[in-house]
């Protein structure tokens, strides 16, 4: 499955955009859009909007739950349209969706920080 960071490249390079230009678009510095895009860590749900409101695509088109997208069939098309087959009536519940992931991660995150506390203790003793 594709990422959110590689939807975001895609798009992005289909508009011929570079990173710091929609880096300045959205108002956030290259270096974060670049972890952003590689994976490293993950947009906030209003990052995403301004993403995808900047790109002028449906922010479901940059959730990894959306797939197969048709990209123009003129490969010189300027435009950088990118259609996506969901339909964006869905975005409220992707919303609901993208938090709780995000929340689920954040939790994962520190449980495993407090594991490696614990072990460290235990390793000390």
């Amino acid at each position: 499955m594709e990422t959110i960071g590689a939807r975001i490249a895609l798009y992005r390079n289909a508009r011929r955009w570079t990173q710091e230009h929609l880096a300045d678009e959205i108002g956030m510095p290259q270096s974060r859009l670049s972890k952003i895009e590689n994976d490293k860590i993950s947009p906030r749900w209003e990052i995403i909007n301004k993403i995808a409101e900047k790109l002028t695509v449906p922010v479901i088109s940059l959730l990894p739950v959306a797939a197969n997208h048709i990209l123009p069939d003129n490969p010189n098309d300027q435009s950088g349209e990118i259609v996506p087959h969901i339909h964006t009536d869905q975005e409220a519940d992707l919303h609901l969706l993208w938090e709780e992931l995000l929340k689920a991660k954040d939790e994962s995150l520190e449980a495993k920080d407090r594991l490696i506390r614990l072990l460290e203790q235990q390793k000390a003793k």
